[in-house]
């Protein structure tokens, strides 16, 4: 891949904690170059790829409130936003669910294009160095959105809830022609605000994603965290098309402190050290790909969207959520898998090392797509007789069926299925794998803060990913 495609710190030497970063920013560029080749509807498809990078740095912080406790739910397709009500301490938000892109595709008669992601890097030195559930919106397999607000006027925004970043930022009311018709902040209309004064930059092969810190308060669900610091972008055009026309607003990352821009506390660690969550834990359901929606829950889990026993598996590092990866099964054979993966909500696909993928690719019979060689594809009449692969994770094994990697490109009977694994290259570090939705909507996915692990279930109701 050109190097222009790779996103640039400005100071400071570029280390491998942020190249996945740089593969998730490169990404989302290359998903825009196509779009704008192709335009049309086809440019509505969005990949809920993105990451930032930064300094590390941990800010303290001691200020304190009651814990809380909440649910958001889905309310029905023709109903409109209700009050919040409280049921035994669980409160309950309605929310709408977006129109899918498969009904798009099919009112329109286009195809979604082919996901791609690529890195480059040396990984190694990467690893050396109240409850409060929010609907997530299924948009086509390919992104999960939920509601937050800003301010004394409680602006609201949909952002995607990604644990592989772990800064949060808005298009703001100041922003260029780059943020489009996306909701904006405004930080005059607000009592609450503060100004920060520092500069939010972040430079891409592309061009700058770029802004200023502002200070106010962030409302997830019926938590508030007050003078809560965030990014206001003016400048969204490192982003390209892709977020110009997207349906998301801003990003709320859930990772850890060390991969923050600017050193900002990640917010669910706010969370944590004010006491606004019963437990340092979160979680996510994706629902399934045939309609239901997804959740997530700060501060505790739900039983009701798993089944059977919960596995933790011990975190690998503490930069972004990643696990050692034992091995890797394609029916009863065995492939090198190598040390370790990352388990994404901000990736909609899985991703692995490029020879890896291949062999993983030709064992279950995919082959390239002729509109893009990067991708692989099978034909979707094939999937009941494909073997499932297997991913081993502290001594556990969890199965992805063919229903579960694979992904309808459309209703038209002459399209393929896309074999939902892409190559990743990593230079000379070790192989790294990365378990995105694909991953998260066949298992309950628990994120333990508090006691460096992830635990993952059985995710309740699941359907399968590709009709056959």
């Amino acid at each position: 891949m050109p190097a222009d495609y790779f996103p640039m710190m400005e100071q400071g030497e570029a280390t491998t904690d942020t190249l996945l970063d740089r593969g998730r920013a490169a990404h989302h560029h290359k998903m825009a170059k196509i779009m704008g080749v192709i335009g049309g509807c086809a440019g509505l498809l969005l990949v809920a790829s993105l990451c930032f990078l930064g300094a590390r740095r941990n800010v303290i912080d001691t200020a304190t409130k009651p814990m809380a406790a909440i649910t958001l739910v889905a309310s029905p397709p023709s109903g409109q936003p209700v009050r919040p009500e409280r049921d035994d301490g669980v409160m309950r938000i309605a929310l709408h669910k977006r129109e899918s892109l498969k009904d798009i595709y099919r009112r329109y008669g286009v195809a979604p294009l082919p996901r791609n992601r690529t890195l480059n890097g040396d990984l190694l030195t990467a690893f050396r160095a109240g409850e409060a559930d929010i609907d997530l919106h299924d948009y086509e397999n390919a992104q999960y959105f939920g509601s937050i607000s800003l301010g004394s006027n409680e602006q609201e925004f949909t952002m995607i809830f990604d644990t592989g970043s772990s800064n949060v930022w808005v298009p703001s009311a100041l922003c260029d022609r780059s943020c489009g018709s996306h909701s904006k902040y405004d930080h005059k209309s607000s009592s609450s605000y503060a100004k920060d004064g520092r500069n939010f930059h972040i430079v891409y092969g592309s061009g700058p994603v770029s802004g200023f810190l502002s200070s106010d308060a962030l409302n997830v669900g019926d938590i508030q965290l007050k003078e809560y610091t965030f990014a206001e972008v003016t400048d969204a055009s490192g982003l390209g098309l892709a977020y110009s026309i997207g349906k998301f607003d801003g990003i709320l990352g859930l990772g850890f402190p060390s991969i923050s821009v600017d050193g900002i506390e990640p917010p669910f660690v706010t969370m944590v050290k004010r006491g606004l969550v019963k437990e340092p834990v979160f979680a996510f359901y994706l629902g399934t790909a045939n309609g239901m929606d997804g959740e997530l829950v700060l501060g505790g889990i739900d039983p009701k969207h798993y089944t059977g026993e919960i596995h933790y598996v011990p975190l690998a590092a503490e930069n972004y959520w990643t696990v050692r990866l034992e091995s890797l099964l394609v029916g009863s054979d065995s492939i090198n898998a190598g040390h370790v993966a990352i388990v994404d909500s901000g990736t909609s696909i899985m991703a692995g090392p490029s020879k890896l993928v291949d062999a993983l690719a030709k064992k279950v019979g995919a082959h390239r797509f002729f509109l893009n060689p990067q991708e692989w594809v099978v034909n979707c009449k094939n999937i009941p007789t494909m073997p499932n692969i297997s991913f081993e994770l502290g001594g556990k094994m969890f199965e992805l069926t063919p229903q579960d990697y694979t992904l309808k490109l459309g209703d038209s009977p002459f399209l393929p299925c896309l074999f939902a694994f892409q190559g990743i290259d990593l230079g000379n570090g070790p192989p790294l794998w990365i378990l995105g939705d694909v991953f998260m909507r066949k298992y309950y996915s628990i994120f333990d803060y508090g006691n460096k692990r992830i635990g993952l279930a059985k995710a309740a109701s699941g359907g399968p990913t590709t009709e056959s």
